[in-house]
């Protein structure tokens, strides 16, 4: 199996410490830039996004568009996100952890479904 981690260039520098400590050099690529502008790479079996797409709100369609052209036919994308419910008062954990953030004006939410639709339309 091989892999390949996109993240912002601060986080892919921690990625390639691990990955050298555990010795996966030959198997785990990385790949630094922003989803938002920069090319995500292409012919994924899997793509996984976990709690990442908060900061791609104002793109959201062009950004589902992007992680589906880049998997390979029957290929699956996993996305592990929070949605929130009931005016966006739950669930609760949720709510609070995200709280602080909200007050700053950065909604760090998404309803539930939301995403699903997006994809469910390309």
């Amino acid at each position: 199996m091989t892999g390949v981690i996109f993240d912002l260039p601060a986080m892919v520098k921690a990625a390639e410490t691990y990955i050298k400590e555990y010795g996966v050099e030959d198997r785990i690529e990385v790949m630094a830039g922003d989803y938002n502008h920069d090319s995500i790479g292409r012919e994924y079996d899997l793509v996984l996004a976990s709690t990442c797409l908060y900061f791609g709100k104002d793109n959201m369609d062009s950004l589902m568009k992007k992680i589906y052209e880049t998997l390979n036919p029957g290929g699956v994308f996993i996305s592990y996100h929070e949605g929130v419910t009931d005016e966006r008062s739950k669930p609760d954990t949720h709510v609070l952890c995200t709280i602080s953030m909200a007050l700053m004006g950065q909604d760090m939410c998404f309803d539930l479904g939301f995403l699903r639709v997006l994809i469910q339309d390309i």
